[in-house]
């Protein structure tokens, strides 16, 4: 083989040696999140990135070898794909995560903590670590919803590491190993009692004042609270003169209206402009009070009409607007407006006449002391378009893109206590997913239904469980019911088949094709063509206990030529023109095939098995 087939031309080594730089400049971006984070999928992404690395480095004479080059080249793109860094809403996302902050990786949130692990829907499940940014302190070990559980460790300030037992995220008492992280190797074991919030340590006296160790918990720092300052301004009318100062014209009146200068103006319905005026109209920063001197408008006006400034509360000289304003006195452009106490913001923002339009915030009042944001995102004419939603607790409610009806396009809806409750495509606040399939879930996040939706019902292929997550019906969908082929479940521990066929508003509808029906022990319990969830076959049969029932069925009754056989005495009975269940059992009995005392085909198992 010639040189030119086993080496690169060197104009292509060159460029080939700058890929993997960038590629290699890439992935350290993403790797460098993980470096000493133990977790076991972490873990291995650093180690392929370090192997790359140290193969660049340690081979001087990798640029002649075709083969490593590509390894490399391809090692490193696979990292940076599987490695996502994502930016949303203050926080940061580094990982393999599916939608919804699923996935495995790093997310660090913008209220002061850091998760890495086994993420579901932004809550650490399983072998972990948190860390908390305003405390110093990492927390490893496994997680059940964000709280250590079994063996766990705590490092404080990288100065003290103390492992032990926890339940539900606090500390236990019991047996506990601190060690010095610097300076001197000491370990220490020693006994921890907890009584009520005081931990004790009964060895080493003096770790007492060096260590505090509690319950640690994660909140989200409250809103920043806005007061206006509050004004009351009265001057007496003047006469009709013009002063000057320094032979400068200070003020004038004309005809007992200020013309120019500092001073108020009264205009119709009692109400006052204060502030310097030009040609009797209002420029600069002035006032509107009202004829008891209830400040109504203060900040820079233009032509006697405020542009930018804040709008109080008619007779009370509360803060209700301040911003940009039009000629309508409508917030235009950046604002805020405040609920009727002014102490907490109502919508802040980008506005257009007075409706939220663009960037901005909409708030819950929760009570005198709290506000909350309720809607978060770009608005128009008032309504949000696309953003988030949040219920009065502060947990996320809905996120995505926004109609006036709710959720359109792509998006999600969680439950008040965080967990996912809807997912996957929308249509005017429903789900809608012709394409894609979506899914639904309860207040545990267990997932009840998923596949493809209409008007926010299952509306083709689809699946549907207990709130145990057992499947109840697989199969074909139409506005929410079984509608085609499909499978119908027990709610049992063995989660075993009812019955399966085609289906026609939720009941068994098989008019050309078999359909079967199970008892809860697996046992068959009917077979043939069911129309509305009955039997309706000229050849169906019906099993029970120790009895087989076959020949013509309608409405789930006899209703023609019918035989029946006891499996345990071998016995049949035949009966032509009967039309119930009860007068052929009556027949059988008489004949002394069935042998029961009660006739009817309720039973809980049969002999028939498939």
């Amino acid at each position: 083989m010639s040189n030119t087939d086993s080496t690169f031309c060197a104009a292509d080594q060159q460029a080939y040696l700058g890929e993997i730089h960038e590629l290699l400049l890439k992935a350290q971006q993403r790797i460098g999140y993980f470096n000493n984070i133990d977790h076991d999928i972490l873990c291995e992404w650093v180690r392929k990135y370090n192997e790359c690395q140290n193969q660049i480095n340690e081979s001087k004479n990798m640029n002649q070898d075709t083969q490593q080059i590509q390894h490399i080249s391809q090692t490193l793109q696979n990292l940076i794909s599987t490695i996502e860094i994502i930016e949303t809403e203050g926080m940061l996302l580094v990982g393999n995560f599916k939608p919804w902050m699923s996935g495995v990786g790093m997310i660090k949130f913008p209220y002061g903590y850091t998760i890495y692990g086994k993420i579901e829907f932004g809550i650490l499940n399983g072998q972990g670590i948190i860390e908390i940014d305003q405390k110093n302190t990492r927390l490893i070990g496994t997680f059940c919803k964000n709280k250590l559980e079994g063996n766990g460790t705590i490092i404080v300030k990288n100065q003290y590491q103390i492992n032990g037992m926890f339940e539900k995220g606090k500390i236990v008492s019991g047996q506990i190993q601190i060690k010095y992280l610097k300076g001197s190797e000491i370990q220490v074991q020693a006994q921890l009692n907890i009584n009520g919030d005081n931990i004790r340590l009964d060895d080493r006296e003096q770790l007492r004042k060096n260590i505090s160790l509690s319950n640690l918990e994660f909140k989200k720092p409250d809103n920043i609270q806005y007061k206006a300052s509050e004004f009351l301004l009265g001057q007496n009318r003047q006469s009709s003169f013009t002063l000057y100062q320094n032979e400068q014209l200070q003020r004038e009146y004309r005809d007992g209206k200020l013309f120019y200068g500092f001073g108020q103006i009264q205009e119709p319905n009692n109400i006052q402009l204060i502030g310097k005026f030009e040609n009797s109209a209002l420029f600069g920063f002035g006032r509107l009070i009202d004829i008891n001197n209830n400040l109504l408008l203060e900040g820079e006006f233009s032509n006697s009409i405020m542009i930018h400034g804040k709008k109080y509360h008619l007779k009370s000289n509360i803060l209700q607007e301040e911003g940009q304003f039009n000629i309508r006195i409508q917030l235009s452009g950046k604002g805020k407006r405040y609920f009727d106490n002014a102490d907490f913001t109502e919508e802040e923002g980008i506005f257009e006449n007075g409706q939220l339009n663009g960037e901005g915030i909409r708030y819950y009042k929760i009570n005198e002391q709290q506000n909350q944001i309720k809607e978060m995102g770009h608005f128009n004419h008032g309504i949000l378009i696309k953003g988030t939603k949040f219920y009065q607790n502060g947990k996320i409610m809905e996120k995505g893109e926004f109609n006036e009806q709710g959720l359109i396009n792509e998006g999600e809806r969680r439950h008040s206590n965080g967990y996912i409750n809807e997912y996957g495509i929308f249509l005017d606040g429903k789900l809608h997913s012709q394409d894609d399939k979506s899914g639904r879930a309860n207040e545990n996040g267990t997932i009840i239904e998923v596949g493809y939706f209409k008007n926010g019902q299952l509306d083709g292929e689809g699946e549907r469980r207990y709130p145990s997550g057992k499947k109840k019906e697989i199969g074909k969908f139409s506005e929410g019911q079984l509608n085609g082929t499909g499978k119908r479940y027990y709610d049992n521990e063995e989660n075993t088949l009812e019955e399966e066929g085609i289906f026609e508003c939720g009941r068994l509808h098989s008019q050309t094709t078999l359909a079967k029906q199970y008892y809860q022990d697996r046992s068959l319990r009917s077979c043939g063509l069911f129309q509305n969830g009955l039997l309706k076959s000229i050849d169906g049969a019906l099993y029970f206990n120790e009895y087989e029932m076959k020949g013509v069925f309608e409405n789930g009754q006899v209703n023609g030529t019918m035989k029946i056989i006891n499996s345990k005495t071998k016995k049949e009975h035949i009966e032509n023109h009967l039309q119930s269940n009860e007068t052929f059992l009556r027949a059988a009995h008489k004949a002394g095939v069935y042998l029961g005392s009660q006739f009817n085909t309720e039973a809980q198992q049969s002999d028939k098995r498939i």
